[in-house]
């Protein structure tokens, strides 16, 4: 068994607890776009179709590859200076390995070791 610390807002905490608790009983929330849950990373916009590539290609080969589930943000005719790649997927390990592999695959470094700090509900979850 796992024990969690989760840290935050007490209005957060208990969202996040919530959340957390509904996933360990296996209620996965539906819907389109990404799960709840999902890491963020955040790229330039104009990085953003290197990642996605033509059809598709590169996003779903980099999901094969790294074994997470990616989808980007939708901006609906909006513009903007950053753009959002959701990552899901089954341990923070295959999370941390997309990261790298989308980085590597725009040219760039990622902002900081490959660490993965999970923010659910903008609390901060530790498991141990």
């Amino acid at each position: 068994m796992r024990s969690c610390i989760i840290i935050g807002d007490p209005d957060r905490v208990q969202e996040a607890v919530r959340t957390v608790e509904g996933i360990m009983a296996g209620n996965r929330p539906g819907g389109a776009g990404p799960p709840p849950d999902a890491y963020q990373i955040r790229l330039p916009a104009d990085r953003i179709g290197l990642v996605i590539g033509k059809g598709g290609e590169n996003i779903r080969a980099l999901e094969k590859q790294s074994g997470a589930r990616m989808t980007v943000d939708n901006l609906n005719g909006a513009t903007a200076r950053e753009r959002t790649v959701f990552v899901s997927a089954s341990s923070p390990q295959i999370i941390a390995y997309a990261e790298q592999l989308v980085y590597a695959h725009i040219g760039e470094t990622p902002p900081y070791a490959a660490a993965v700090i999970s923010f659910l509900c903008n609390a901060l979850i530790c498991c141990l």
